[in-house]
């Protein structure tokens, strides 16, 4: 990998752990948004091939598993309308 795309990714996950701190300060999380994230991160780990811990992947990882848990909610609210 070169430098440029290092500091590339050491940047973007930067970012996402940014992202991740801001939504746990700013929206704490519910009981069942929590059930969702880890079965989301379960899920990930196993279709990647993850094979350490699946709730200790990159910050990129668990920031898309979290958009993912919101999406699903916001579908099923709309849909129960």
């Amino acid at each position: 990998m070169t430098a440029l795309a290092t500091e590339t990714v050491g940047t973007f996950e930067q970012e996402c752990r940014e992202e991740i701190d801001r939504i746990d300060r700013d929206h704490p999380i519910t009981d069942e948004q929590e059930r969702l994230l880890k079965r989301e991160l379960f899920l990930r780990a196993m279709i990647l091939g993850w094979t350490g811990d699946p709730f200790k992947q990159p910050a990129s990882a668990v920031l898309a598993a979290w958009r993912a848990v919101q999406a699903r909610l916001k579908r099923e609210a709309s849909h129960a309308e």
